[in-house]
């Protein structure tokens, strides 16, 4: 979950949005808030990559794996709450520097989720900063979209070269399964005249 854009951190709603004691802020189904899932691409790469990365995204440029870390931390030192015989949600909640775990059993969510500190947002700030230092000098999406079609282009030929294995191999089955039907067949039995 997210702060929406439009309230302003300093606001009395912003804090609002913090106050984890209220049920519709610690559940999500407050009106200031949104959800922030990330995507398949904000979850693996930086935020550099100029195609499906939110700039607004709460973690930006971090990928969503690098907190990975701090939930399995959390998640080892606290057992056995959140209870392990069900699925764990963790909504980070980067602009208030915490991570609610919760239950996703039929419950009240209010009761099954645990509040934890998290980065604060200054220093994620300041991780993000540094992180974007880093970005690669030649990186233009010209040059991430030929290396997308030269992805693209190397899963079709690897799909069709599978697909031809495939063919010779159903080929070769069928061959040897005409062969053995030929030869292993037994000889037809001939009626035995028994005469007395």
């Amino acid at each position: 979950m997210r702060t929406r854009r439009d309230i302003k951190p300093n606001s009395p709603t912003f804090a609002h949005m913090g106050d984890f004691d209220i049920e519709s802020v610690r559940v999500g189904s407050n009106r200031g808030l949104r959800d922030a899932s990330p995507g398949h691409t904000e979850i693996w790469t930086f935020g550099w990559t100029p195609k499906f990365y939110r700039s607004y995204y709460p973690l930006y440029p971090l990928p969503t794996i690098s907190i990975f870390p701090f939930i399995k931390k959390y998640l080892n030192e606290n057992k056995p709450h959140p209870a392990p015989d069900f699925d764990i949600i963790a909504d980070v909640r980067a602009e208030h520097g915490a991570i609610l775990f919760k239950r996703t059993d039929n419950s009240s969510p209010c009761d099954n989720a645990c509040v934890t500190s998290f980065i604060s947002p200054k220093e994620l700030k300041e991780i993000g900063t540094r992180i974007l230092s880093f970005k690669p000098p030649s990186y233009s999406p010209a040059l991430y979209l030929g290396r997308i079609r030269g992805a693209i282009k190397q899963a079709i030929l690897e799909k069709e070269a599978h697909e031809q294995a495939m063919y010779r191999l159903q080929r070769q089955q069928c061959r040897r399964y005409r062969r053995a039907k030929t030869t292993d067949e037994p000889a037809p039995k001939v009626a035995e005249n028994h005469s007395s």
